[in-house]
């Protein structure tokens, strides 16, 4: 009986890897474009405090549009730049 190769195993565990940090992302999208604007931010907080610049980035146009959030002029520039520095 001939045993699984390490590549095949390393190929599984890194789709599985890549699936867990995407979903995430995913379903904050799919919340935000939906108008559901509670469940984007929940899920968009966490992943903006783990330093992602497009989860900082969609925080800060919440607060700039109101959109679950109260509008916040100030709190939105400190995301915007928050992302723009992750990406430097």
């Amino acid at each position: 009986m001939r045993r699984p190769s390490a590549t095949f195993i390393l190929i599984i565990s890194l789709f599985m890897a890549v699936q867990a940090c995407t979903g995430p992302m995913e379903n904050a999208n799919k919340a935000l474009h939906r108008g559901d604007y509670k469940t984007a931010y929940r899920l968009f907080k966490p992943l903006a405090e783990q330093g992602l610049p497009l989860a900082q980035y969609n925080l800060g146009v919440m607060y700039y549009n109101g959109q679950g959030v109260p509008k916040d002029f100030a709190e939105a520039a400190e995301k915007a730049g928050m992302s723009y520095e992750a990406l430097l």
